[in-house]
């Protein structure tokens, strides 16, 4: 049985229309959730993980927690590893389908510099030296 259709229904993906014709239904034991964004500052030795909402879309179903958590979980041993910081699992919301229409980072309104500054991960402060360069 297919999944729910895309909440969007504004970006094409092969795979999500694959996966919701061919693979069970996301209910449990078979979860699937796409990440929307992975911001990586190498040079600052930062990393963030964006769930995008817009129009007032559900923050997060249960099963996206569950799954959030343990990729959240993942990243942070990693960093604290490998000396990156790492900056969370947060939601961004638009009010509309523009950033004018305001904008909500982790239930907090926000203006679009400070989304500017969250999701720079530090690219405009002066660089840090680090070892960066050999993790690529």
């Amino acid at each position: 049985m297919p999944t729910k259709k895309e909440v969007t229904n504004r970006r094409p993906s092969i795979l999500s229309s694959w996966n919701r014709q061919n693979l069970p239904d996301s209910s449990f034991p078979f979860l699937v959730y796409d990440i929307d964004w992975i911001l990586v500052n190498v040079n600052h030795r930062r990393v963030m993980v964006l769930e995008e909402k817009v129009n007032g879309a559900s923050t997060s179903r249960p099963f996206e927690t569950v799954i959030r958590k343990m990729v959240a979980e993942a990243l942070e041993m990693w960093c604290d590893e490998n000396e990156w910081q790492f900056d969370g699992f947060n939601t961004i919301k638009f009010n509309g389908h523009t950033i004018d229409e305001g904008i909500t980072f982790n239930d907090v309104p926000i203006s679009e510099q400070q989304l500017k500054e969250k999701l720079s991960l530090g690219a405009w402060m002066p660089r840090v030296p680090t070892m960066a360069e050999e993790w690529l």
